[in-house]
């Protein structure tokens, strides 16, 4: 094993040769307690710091597109962003939150979330200016305004002796059930996890969505008579078709895309070796609201190594440092500019102290005397030749092995949906992958009373087109229940 030449050789600072002290973070790092914004575009996530006047001054920006204007074509759910910009820019929040709100019950989380360069924000004819109006940053703000001001609320519909079972409680399940409540359909959530939330509780960090707001509308679903019933993995403990037999009229499953790929790589089964979910979610959330499975692992280690160069990787970069980790270093087996990242975020976590390793894949995890994780073998890479469509591929060079050493080892290589509720449901259709096939326009699955979107049905996409899927499948159901009561 020969070492890597000096121009590839990180700096003392980085994970091949600084010593550090052995520390569990959450036990030591008071972040870690209660979170506290580490990153500059932080401050744009806390509604708190834009003051009203911002507000106004950033809707004055908008257009007022005749209708039906670019932002709203754009928006999954046909929001009326113009409206809710001609509200703001009369001090309106309220009402400008009522409109975010009509068609999106996630309007201040998907404020957080929302990939601007995907949606509304893109299709801005303003979007090449500074000064195009912030529509998350405004939809999230005013949807918090009204949330502070008591306003917010679930209205239930007539009660209809009529429930239905959703199976998952990320954003799909979640809109789900509150558009059958505002129907007056009763709903029971089904969750396998020790809370409600799903993947907003478990798949994103603290710094996209802090807890209260999760917190307050699990509350407000529980206020007007949803049920959560957690630690229950639908498909294991209880087939899907029990809960038929059961007497719901009708099932939506929304378990989300949510297992992670496990690289084959001699190893990676390794004490501090950690899968991205696990990792997110330990550093995240206190051991009691872990499922049982991650609250007796190895203490995270202060010298952490990501595999991985996605949006995913990024974030566990971002809750590593949130921790207090003396050391994070991102391995990416291709060129910085493969990584399908926000420039702005790299930017902010190198800041921050975090390293990048591009061109650099690793072969095999290396355990210390005691079983436990402490390097990653590597080869370094080059550009191989053009393919017929001219992209190069990074491609190890022979013999050009070495070491990155680390206390704990994060996998972010990508996820893959989990097969068991197609396997335990006959004449559930899935793909081959596992996803499960779906009516695009009904959400329903090839078994009669079985609706299925989110992630399950379209692997790994934005929570604003799960909403939507959650949403459209309430309105499919209630119209299939109607009908069947006029039989």
């Amino acid at each position: 094993m020969r070492n890597v030449s000096p121009v590839d050789k990180p700096s003392a600072s980085s994970s091949e040769e600084q010593e550090l002290p052995e520390s569990n973070l959450l036990a030591d790092n008071p972040r870690a307690a209660r979170y506290e914004p580490l990153f500059p575009s932080e401050t744009s996530l806390f509604p708190r710091i834009l003051s009203p006047q911002q507000a106004v001054q950033s809707a004055q920006n908008c257009l007022l597109c005749a209708d039906p204007a670019p932002c709203t074509l754009a928006c999954p759910l046909q929001i009326d962003i113009p409206k809710a910009m001609n509200f703001i820019r009369q001090n309106q929040f309220l009402q400008a939150a009522a409109i975010f709100r009509e068609k999106n019950p996630f309007a201040e989380a998907c404020g957080r979330l929302c990939s601007e360069d995907l949606v509304c924000q893109k299709a801005c004819n303003q979007v090449c200016s500074a000064a195009a109006p912030q529509i998350n940053l405004l939809g999230e703000y005013v949807c918090f305004v009204e949330r502070e001001s008591g306003q917010q609320s679930i209205t239930p519909g007539t009660p209809q002796d009529r429930s239905v079972a959703i199976v998952g409680s990320g954003p799909a399940g979640l809109a789900c059930a509150e558009t059958l409540v505002r129907s007056g359909i009763s709903a029971t959530i089904f969750e396998k996890m020790p809370l409600p939330g799903g993947m907003l509780r478990y798949g994103i960090p603290e710094y996209k969505l802090p807890p209260d707001w999760i917190n307050n509308y699990i509350g407000a679903l529980e206020s007007v008579g949803v049920t959560f019933k957690t630690g229950i993995n639908i498909g294991r403990d209880i087939p899907v078709d029990d809960l038929i037999q059961q007497g719901f009229s009708a099932v939506f499953i929304a378990v989300g895309c949510n297992i992670d790929s496990i690289p084959d790589i001699p190893g990676v089964d390794l004490p501090g070796v950690c899968l991205a979910s696990e990792f997110i979610a330990r550093a995240r959330l206190i051991p009691e609201q872990l499922p049982l499975e991650m609250q007796h692992r190895q203490p995270l280690g202060i010298r952490i190594l990501v595999l991985g160069g996605g949006n995913t990787a990024l974030d566990c970069m971002r809750a590593a440092l949130q921790i207090g980790s003396a050391e994070v270093t991102c391995v990416y087996e291709k060129s910085e500019a493969d990584m399908p990242v926000s420039d702005l975020i790299k930017a902010e976590v190198k800041e921050a102290g975090a390293h990048f390793r591009y061109m650099t894949k690793p072969v095999r995890f290396i355990p210390d005397p005691q079983g436990n994780v402490s390097a990653v073998e590597c080869l370094q890479c080059e550009l191989g030749p053009p393919d017929q469509n001219g992209q190069r591929d990074s491609v190890p060079i022979p013999g050009s092995n070495f070491l990155l050493r680390a206390d704990t080892i994060v996998v972010a290589m990508g996820v893959h949906p989990d097969p068991t509720i197609g396997k335990t449901t006959p004449g559930l259709s899935t793909y081959a992958d596992g996803l499960i096939t779906i009516d695009p326009a009904t959400r329903a699955t090839s078994r009669p009373g079985i609706f299925a979107g989110g992630d399950a049905a379209h692997g790994p996409h934005l929570v604003v087109s799960a909403v939507l899927d959650g949403m459209c499948a309430a309105h499919t159901i209630e119209l299939s229940l109607n009908a069947a009561s006029r039989i």
